[in-house]
């Protein structure tokens, strides 16, 4: 079963996590999840999608298409996922491991970056 959470911060960041499996028939409820919130602009966006359990080619696409919305605004993104995992998977497939830096835990995204 798919599902997405939105998590805001303390600091104005907002954590998504997604579970279940991101193909063509719920890309586009992650999509408007992504993009309804960067109309905010919050200062970081955490994708945690350790959750996920497969990330097809629609998914890949909602992903890079938020991302390059973020850069726009200049919100910084961060992704959340397992070693080896359906994600890792299906970005190293389509080229993009280097898309998002890569996260260990929710608390590490809310480290500053010097």
């Amino acid at each position: 079963m798919f599902s997405v959470r939105v998590d805001r911060l303390p600091g104005g960041q907002v954590v998504i996590a997604v579970a279940g499996e991101i193909d063509s028939d719920t890309a586009p409820k992650l999509s408007a999840s992504l993009h309804r919130e960067l109309e905010h602009t919050p200062p970081a966006l955490v994708l945690d999608l350790t959750g996920v359990s497969f990330l097809g080619v629609a998914g890949v696409h909602v992903l890079d298409c938020a991302l390059a919305r973020a850069e726009t605004l200049s919100v910084t993104v961060n992704l959340i996922s397992q070693d080896n995992s359906a994600v890792q998977s299906a970005l190293r497939a389509a080229a993009k491991t280097g898309m998002f830096p890569a996260l260990r835990a929710v608390e590490m995204a809310s480290t500053p970056s010097n």
